[in-house]
């Protein structure tokens, strides 16, 4: 059966919001320090507000697709950078992390637009900047995962969220779209913000 986009915003809206209010349970539960609750919090938020704009795209006018699309990436890369605060004061990281980011970022946006004719057109700029933002996002979770339980949370949850992030843009920019790639990148989307509001617990 067929899910009307009424329906897809309301269930992406209660993901959110499920979410959010998972950090900050966590979060008054736990007694976490601002300094750490703050970007964790500011993270998710932008997640819905990402959420929002992304779904907004499918409902308003073709002319203004590709300016909502822009705004959930921007709202996105800032989640991910509160992240990146987030994961730094869990336990600091070096600068191997944005530069091997920027590396993988370089050679994916190459790959996929020269080999796999990926079709970025006007969006191949932020979608490159944002292709940084969320490897260097994983790269800095991936070494905080030494910092016990909350470190092992936010790498997986950085690592899902990394997965749902490159199947998305194989959902939208690829010459053939498949459905099921849809279901895929929320089925691993979701499970990382949680993770990520559920890691506060453990600091």
């Amino acid at each position: 059966m067929q899910i009307s986009v009424g329906t897809k915003i309301a269930l992406k809206f209660a993901g959110g919001a499920a979410f959010t209010a998972a950090g900050v349970v966590c979060g008054i539960f736990a007694r976490a320090d601002a300094a750490l609750f703050a970007p964790l919090l500011a993270g998710l938020l932008f997640g819905v507000l990402g959420d929002f704009l992304l779904a907004a795209k499918n409902v308003r006018e073709k002319r203004c697709e590709k300016l909502f699309f822009a705004g959930g990436i921007a709202a996105f890369a800032a989640g991910h950078i509160a992240y990146i605060v987030y994961f730094y004061r869990l336990a600091p990281h070096g600068y191997l992390a944005p530069l091997s980011a920027a590396a993988f970022a370089v050679a994916y946006v190459l790959v996929t637009a020269t080999v796999c004719k990926f079709k970025y057109g006007v969006m191949l700029v932020p979608v490159s900047l944002y292709c940084f933002v969320v490897v260097y996002s994983f790269a800095a979770a991936v070494s905080a995962a030494a910092a016990g339980t909350a470190g092992v949370l936010v790498a997986v949850g950085a690592a899902l969220f990394l997965v749902s992030d490159i199947v998305l843009s194989v959902y939208i920019f690829a010459p053939v779209r498949c459905r099921a790639l849809g279901i895929l990148n929320l089925a691993a989307y979701f499970p990382a913000q949680f993770l990520l509001a559920l890691s506060i617990l453990f600091v």
